[in-house]
């Protein structure tokens, strides 16, 4: 027998099953699960095993299900939220969230799932693709006869190849008709991969993609792996989002920050993009985790991107002032001249760090390297890099206040915006676009609220 996932592509479902804990198979108890757009996966639990009395239940590492459809369920870190213990002979219940959902198949952990590939959906991509509601996109959900929609197919590296399609979906009833544009995104390896490997190297950065676009979060609604067995077709990977969408990331898309379609050569944007990823290495993830949570701390904000901007100048744009030969001869000469065995090991400490720009010249450059394309942003970069350096340098060791220090609310703001702008730029350009392109691609993405980046920096209110 072969079972089939027939989870709906709008990832608004509902499914009612038997669960178990794995080492107790033999206990069973009814469960519901629901799925919503952006809240994630919901379990409700009833008559369980999981907890007694009033003591409030712990987190369930793992449950094995299956629904009444007999789909295989795992479900993978289980927490609890609402739970009611049973009164004069009822039953018990228990409501919470699931972290990671698995249909199809029932591994011990996710860590043992692999694949030739996945199908995903991402929050965004369809924009991403497709446009905003103010301007046309790559793709076209609505061409051929039947929705069939658009895709294209490129290779990223000598060991995967990517396909994004764009489609439509049409329903019809007695009384109505609904249409509705989806997008998804398949990958195929040349060689079976670990879930979280395919993760990393391309399901993030194609995620870090449809947030740098759109500007707006971007989490995973379907992720689906080929089969692994012939008895099932597919499984079907969910988790809960995070980090939890803000408002804004729920709204339209007015215009796209990154428009593929104003390109000449889309596909090698893309590959670029994922190119990129890997030669900025771990810093990276920063700046990404940085734009998709505008509800954290101005403060946290504004040193996560300060800590990317240095980062990421080092590993592209690195400009040591001495050549490694010579500063390593002065070195080896300054170590020399100190007998101290103490005072030595302080000074070869300090001066290994010596042959390297500044975080405040690391700005300075990146700025000026964004200012040369947006010629008309009338930003004064020397006064704004000693604002990034005061700044940075005042929340970071507590020390002398300088006097360009932007720590009030409407001035950090203000540092945490242009900052943002000045990185998209860089990026743009190390991605290969063109100055006019770059600068047509930030006039999009910023067509609402650039009067929130272009102001006069307001004065301190703080001593």
């Amino acid at each position: 027998m072969t079972v089939t996932l027939s989870w709906p592509w709008n990832e608004e479902w509902v499914h009612e099953g038997w669960f178990w804990q794995p080492e107790q198979s033999d206990t069973r108890f009814y469960g519901r699960l629901e799925n919503s757009s952006p809240d994630g996966p919901t379990l409700h639990l009833v008559d369980t095993n999981l907890f007694s009395g009033h003591e409030p239940p712990e987190p369930v590492q793992a449950l094995f299900g299956q629904t009444l459809s007999g789909v295989p369920l795992s479900v993978h870190g289980f927490y609890p939220a609402h739970w009611g213990a049973a009164v004069a002979g009822g039953s018990n219940t228990l409501d919470g969230f699931p972290q990671t959902l698995i249909a199809g198949g029932q591994p011990a952990t996710p860590a043992e799932l692999t694949g030739f590939g996945f199908t995903a959906r991402l929050h965004g991509l369809r924009e991403t693709l497709s446009g905003g509601s103010m301007d046309g996109g790559l793709l076209n959900p609505r061409a051929g006869e039947h929705g069939q929609g658009e895709r294209l197919q490129f290779e990223l590296d000598d060991r995967a190849k990517l396909e994004l399609a764009v489609f439509e979906e049409r329903s019809v009833s007695r009384v109505r008709e609904h249409k509705e544009a989806f997008a998804a995104a398949h990958l195929l390896l040349q060689k079976p991969m670990a879930l979280a490997e395919m993760e990393r190297s391309y399901l993030e950065p194609l995620c870090d993609l449809v947030a740098f676009a759109t500007r707006r979060a971007c989490y995973v609604q379907s992720l689906r792996l080929p089969a692994s067995r012939k008895s099932i077709k597919a499984l079907h990977v969910v988790r809960t989002p995070y980090p939890k969408p803000d408002a804004r990331s729920e709204r339209d898309v007015y215009s796209l920050t990154l428009n593929l379609a104003d390109l000449p050569e889309p596909q090698e944007t893309l590959q670029a993009w994922f190119a990129l990823h890997q030669r900025v290495g771990p810093v990276w993830q920063l700046l990404f985790s940085t734009l998709q949570r505008t509800d954290g701390l101005l403060e946290n904000r504004f040193m996560n991107l300060v800590a990317f901007a240095e980062g990421y100048h080092r590993a592209l744009h690195d400009q040591p002032p001495l050549p490694p030969e010579q500063a390593k001869a002065a070195t080896k000469a300054a170590l020399k001249s100190i007998t101290d065995r103490k005072t030595r090991r302080v000074y070869r400490e300090a001066l290994a760090h010596a042959n390297s720009q500044s975080q405040a010249q690391r700005v300075s450059e990146l700025t000026g390297r964004c200012l040369a394309v947006l010629d008309a942003w009338e930003l004064d970069g020397a006064a704004f890099t000693r604002e990034v350096k005061d700044t940075r340098n005042w929340l970071n060791h507590w020390g002398k206040r300088g006097k360009d220090t932007r720590d009030d609310g409407a001035g950090l703001s203000l540092l945490v915006a242009r900052l943002e702008v000045i990185l998209y730029a860089n990026l743009m350009l190390d991605l290969g676009m063109r100055n006019h392109e770059v600068a047509k691609a930030i006039g999009s993405g910023w067509r609402l609220d650039w009067d929130v980046v272009n102001q006069p920096a307001p004065a301190s209110a703080r001593p």
